[in-house]
């Protein structure tokens, strides 16, 4: 399934319902200024997401980390996402947290981040895009995949 602005790529969905959350929350590091209390970290964005997701807050966990963002101008992209999620998180079994997979800062306007997050039945592997504007950094891409041989770097068999 293909979004404008997100790709969304799940090809057996599952559930996520439990907060608890084990990150490396740390800035990134080629950013040489503190964070300044209203500056929100790509890190801290996306802690935020998992731990709204985790109590089962889907529609805000989305709102808010869509926020602000060109994804958020396409509501049929928004509202799929959502669905998908939905239908996801029955499947997982509830996400009792997230870990840090990698992080990525090509430049320092450009960050990303690849996590899993830990469903009771099965994980899910996210990955999340940000771009620094001048208001501070903003997710630009999405992609949620429940490839296991993804996350171990192998190449899906063919079908």
């Amino acid at each position: 399934m293909h979004f404008r602005s997100l790709s969304l790529a799940l090809t057996g969905f599952l559930c996520l319902s439990a907060p608890a959350f084990a990150e490396d929350a740390s800035a990134p590091a080629q950013e040489a200024h503190a964070e300044s209390p209203e500056e929100s970290t790509p890190a801290s964005i996306v802690k935020a997401f998992f731990l709204r997701l985790g109590k089962g807050e889907i529609e805000e966990a989305y709102d808010e980390l869509l926020s602000g963002t060109r994804i958020a101008e396409t509501p049929t992209d928004v509202l799929m996402l959502k669905k998908k999620t939905r239908d996801a998180m029955e499947l997982v079994g509830g996400i009792r947290g997230a870990e840090l997979l990698e992080k990525k800062a090509p430049s320092t306007h450009l960050y990303s981040l690849s996590y899993v997050s830990l469903g009771a039945e099965y994980p899910l592997q996210w990955r999340f895009y940000f771009y620094k504007r001048t208001s501070g950094w903003k997710l630009i891409d999405i992609r949620i995949s429940d490839r296991l041989p993804e996350l171990f770097g192998e190449k899906p068999e063919a079908q």
